[in-house]
């Protein structure tokens, strides 16, 4: 029997928030039959039910590359597969993706400078109702932690990791539908100075692509009706001590649990470019075992 074990876009299964123009689809396949081998597929990718790409071929099933209509930015793609092995069997396969802002994050680069503790920016905001789709696009200048209403947003670590920032800088996609609410939200984020303007190397130096932590941040709402609402980051946030008192990558973390800071204060917007942003290509650091 033929099958197809494995159908991929720009190498992820099910890829949330792709800036590829022309993304690139990769397949494998299984059989119980010796010396089989695929002889044609069919690939066709659909916004809804409306198709944009329909593409056909022999034997290629690595890094096929979309050549259809321009993809929309914040928009959900399903892919669907057909083969034909030299047997004459057929198999299929279906996946999505979704992709990202494609250039058009809307937010502000925001932050406050609190010394050594790590500054905790947040904004509250009424729902009239819960959204069917909600999609987080953040990245920051140093390293970042998103929560939703106290939960924390995905399992990713140090996002958005380390580039050269003046030549890229990656944006994190997550979806937070389920950590809504009708009613009042809390969006709020620990922004560390990671690799950004933290201590790194073996000379100790700081400050070695910027001396200012940001973050810059949209929240996509969409509604059963199709309407959409956007929440970014703007002078409308706040900040103030968190009770990470000291964290460097090199020099270790210091967290003083009775903490509670006693007022808030304005963020300050920060100037930098956004030329040069890109959905992370890369895969993100994450917990794999616990002991």
């Amino acid at each position: 029997m033929l099958k197809i074990t494995s159908f991929t876009v720009e190498y992820r299964a099910h890829a949330l928030g792709i800036d590829e123009k022309k993304p690139r689809f990769s397949w494998v396949l299984g059989s119980d039959r010796q010396n089989t081998f695929q002889s044609s597929y069919t690939l066709t990718v659909r916004a809804g039910d409306a198709p944009v790409f329909t593409g056909a071929g022999g034997s290629e099933s690595v890094l096929v590359e979309y050549a259809g209509e321009a993809l929309k930015p914040r928009t959900v793609y399903t892919a669907e597969l057909a083969v034909t092995d030299n047997y004459g069997n057929t198999a299929s396969a279906k996946t999505s993706f979704e992709t990202g802002v494609m250039g058009d994050l809307k937010g502000e680069f925001i932050g406050h400078d609190f010394g050594d503790a790590v500054p905790e920016l947040s904004r509250i905001f009424p729902l009239a109702k819960k959204p069917v789709r909600a999609r987080i696009y953040a990245t920051a200048l140093g390293v970042m932690e998103l929560f939703v209403n106290g939960k924390r947003v995905g399992e990713d670590y140090d996002a958005p990791g380390w580039t050269s920032y003046s030549h890229r800088l990656q944006y994190e996609t997550y979806d937070v539908t389920s950590l809504l609410r009708e009613g009042e939200n809390t969006l709020s984020a620990l922004i560390g100075k990671g690799w950004y303007s933290g201590v790194v190397g073996y000379f100790h130096t700081k400050n070695n692509y910027g001396d200012r932590t940001a973050l810059c941040l949209d929240l996509a709402l969409t509604f059963e009706d199709g309407s959409e609402q956007f929440i970014t980051t703007d002078k409308s946030w706040t900040a103030k001590e968190s009770a990470l008192r000291f964290s460097e990558f090199q020099d270790g973390e210091l967290f003083d649990a009775t903490f509670e800071a006693k007022e808030s204060f304005p963020v300050e917007v920060v100037s930098y470019p956004k030329e040069n942003l890109l959905a992370q290509i890369d895969e993100p650091v994450r917990v794999t075992e616990r002991i």
